[in-house]
This record gives structure tokens, sequence and C-alpha cells, in this order.
């Protein structure tokens, strides 16, 4: 992601929700501040799943560790396998 650094000025004027817009007006952006940006995130996380299932899925990496991308890559190629008859 590339780094706007801000001057005085305008940091000063991004104390809420912005409209960016060229000098001719289109929009080119929505400026949210972070504190309200990370709020909103963990609030969509925290809908998104339910506690319940949080905690079922902490106690099994706590019981069986972490499965990499890899593991799972090859488990679902020996599924298929198997389901195509293949092994």
């Amino acid at each position: 992601m590339e780094r706007v650094v801000l001057d005085r000025e305008i940091r000063n004027r991004l104390n809420q929700r912005a409209e960016l817009v060229d000098e001719r007006g289109r929009l080119v952006g929505v400026f949210v501040p972070a504190v309200e940006y990370y709020r909103e995130a963990i609030e969509r996380a925290n809908w998104a799943f339910d506690h319940e299932s949080l905690e079922e899925a902490r106690k099994d990496v706590a019981e069986n560790g972490v499965v990499t991308t890899a593991d799972m890559l090859a488990a679902v190629a020996r599924a298929r396998a198997v389901y195509e008859g293949r092994q």
C-alpha cells in the first residue's frame, strides 16, 4: 500500500470521516480515521463469528496445533484422490 504524507493543515482537517475529491469535485476516496476504522473492523469480526465458534477454534489449535496452508492443501488432495477412487 502506498503511503501518503499529509501536511499539518490537511491533517488537522481530517479529524472525522471525509470524502476526498479531485480539483473537479470527483470522488477519489473516503477517509476514515484509524480509531473508527479499527473499531468497525472489530465490530464486523464480532458479527461474523460467534464466540462459541471462536472458542472452539482456539481449543482446537491449543490441542492440535496450527495447520499450515500446505498441510491443508495436501489433505484436500488426499481426500480428492480417495473420492475419485485413485487411492
